[in-house]
Parts: structure tokens; sequence; C-alpha cells
């Protein structure tokens, strides 16, 4: 079986973890490192509307249900949580900026 570098297009979870065990419980790319990570009731209560789907973004709460358990939406979700990942961003970099 021909082995794949783990950011060949394709690789899966298995494949990266094979390669870099590391990524089990550190980001993949470093650069992610520097992303806060909030906690506390606000968090909790928007991770609660992520879930439930009552963000207020459309695209984002027009995703499938988080838990869904059909694999066919898998990709559908995966976007939904990028966007979500993106927002969660822009959000992080308004704060610091003191924008709102």
């Amino acid at each position: 079986m021909e082995s794949r570098s783990a950011s060949s297009h394709g690789a899966t979870y298995a494949d990266v973890l094979d390669q870099r065990p590391d990524s089990a419980r550190r980001h993949y790319d470093r650069s992610y490192d520097v992303l806060r990570t909030d906690s506390g009731p606000d968090a909790d209560r928007l991770f609660t509307a992520w879930k439930e789907g009552r963000t207020g973004f459309p695209t984002i709460d027009g995703g499938p249900p988080a838990g869904y358990p059909a694999p066919v939406v898998d990709r559908q979700h995966e976007r939904a949580e990028a966007l979500v990942r993106l927002e969660a961003v822009r959000e992080s970099s308004r704060r610091e900026r003191g924008a709102h």
C-alpha cells in the first residue's frame, strides 16, 4: 500500500495520526496555537445556540444539527462548521481591535 503524506489531498485522519501522532493533542498546523478559546457562561450560551441551530446566521443554522448521525450530511456539516470557525476568527479579530 502506498503511503500518503499527511498533507496530501484525501488523507484520512488515521493517515495524519500515523504520521503525526502529536496532532491528537495539538494543532496539526501550529499557527492555530495563537487562537484563544472562549469559556464561561457566554461561550456556553453561544455553543448551545450553535448546537440547536439558533446562531442567527442562516447558512450556519441551515446545516444539520450537531451530532446528526446520517453520513450523507457529513460534508454539509463540515462546511457549516468551517463557517462557524470563520465567524469565530472574525469575531475574535473584532474584539482584539476593539470593534463591535
